[in-house]
């Protein structure tokens, strides 16, 4: 993301930042190496997160994916949107295009999708030898819409005319996050809360799928 001009920061949209993935993002923004070059502001559903927030220095405006009018205003002040607030939420990214369109410029969107989207039917007896390359448009276009997050990662391939879209999809992310509220992922904490419960660990088929992982860092 470019700064507009040399004497204004770049506006940016967090959305998600009281979350793990997000926290970590604004985390990272706030850290000392990237001072004078981000105007954050966040959007948050509870007015809890609020003076935490505030307290960092940053802008909060209070709405979600689900009040459309307030993203679509909010996307249309900034220089870009970062969505890690939902991967599935149609009504939400089509608020954000609609806001980044209308300010007109280039801007930038982010949005995260997941690496599920790619899913095969392993169930723990073999793993794949299928490699999926972002070089490969026309393959990752031909996944069914009916894979996860297809059809929201579809709308903004077929409606991010005069705007840099980009879909970020992560794998299982691990390790503590330094943001300032969710610090844990559910994945693995979780996978360990049912072993605990059940009393052993435990594998599905012959446990010789790959899942791919990466630190939250």
């Amino acid at each position: 993301m470019q700064q507009t001009t040399n004497n204004t920061l770049t506006k940016v949209l967090l959305i998600g930042a009281s979350g793990y993935i997000g926290g970590a993002i604004l985390a990272k923004l706030l850290e000392p190496s990237q001072a004078g070059k981000w105007d954050i502001t966040c959007l948050v559903r509870k007015e809890d997160y609020i003076p935490k927030l505030k307290e960092l220095g940053i802008s909060v405006i209070l709405g979600s994916l689900d009040t459309p009018e307030v993203l679509t205003k909010a996307a249309s002040e900034v220089d870009a949107v970062l969505n890690i607030a939902d991967s599935d939420h149609l009504v939400g990214v089509k608020a954000i295009i609609e806001g980044l369109k209308r300010s007109g410029g280039k801007k930038v969107f982010i949005q995260t999708s997941g690496s599920d989207k790619i899913f095969d039917d392993a169930r723990g007896e073999y793993a794949s030898e299928k490699t999926f390359s972002d070089l490969n448009m026309e393959e990752i276009r031909s996944l069914s819409p009916s894979m996860p997050h297809n059809d929201v990662d579809n709308y903004v391939f077929d409606n991010s005319e005069g705007t840099q879209s980009i879909v970020v999809c992560p794998p299982t992310i691990y390790g503590v996050s330094k943001g300032p509220f969710h610090r844990t992922s559910y994945q693995i904490p979780g996978a360990i809360e049912v072993f605990i419960k059940q009393g052993y660990a435990a594998n599905i088929g012959n446990g010789t799928n790959i899942w791919e992982n990466i630190h939250i860092n």
